[in-house]
């Protein structure tokens, strides 16, 4: 796992498909809702493109979403958070995405400050999840 500014990347050593299937699992059981599952692959077969193996899902829960909109509004654009996965030249898949916390400390309100450390902690308990490996947020 690596962490440049506010990117996690988190690497699963197992192939996309077989990924994401755990993903789902692990964000079903930490009591996030996957709220959409977009195949860029196929999106990009419908002009006619080519492109390696990609998903993006994104993923909150309602109740923490409640707590952003009453404490702030405008935050409202900075959730959910965005997986990008997405299978590396090793075989192996790749997942990346921002850290809420730092996200919502940009805006100087605690509260918001405190729905992202939530979130980053539940974010690093299904990352480890899925890749076996203890993720530290900042």
């Amino acid at each position: 796992m690596t962490d440049s500014a506010t990117m996690y990347t988190v690497i699963i050593n197992r192939p996309l498909n077989e990924a994401i299937n755990n993903l789902i699992m692990a964000i079903t059981d930490s009591g996030m809702l996957l709220l959409c599952l977009i195949n860029g692959q196929a999106n990009a077969a419908k002009i006619g493109e080519t492109v390696p193996a990609v998903r993006i899902m994104e993923v909150f829960r309602p109740e923490l979403a409640v707590r952003v909109w009453r404490a702030h509004q405008p935050a409202g654009i900075d959730i959910p958070v965005r997986l990008y996965v997405y299978e590396d030249t090793s075989g192996n898949t790749s997942v990346n995405y921002r850290s809420l916390r730092r996200i919502m400390s940009r805006y100087n309100i605690p509260a918001l400050t405190e729905v992202g450390e939530e979130a980053d902690r539940i974010f690093a308990g299904i990352m480890q999840t899925v890749s076996g490996e203890i993720i530290k947020t900042n």
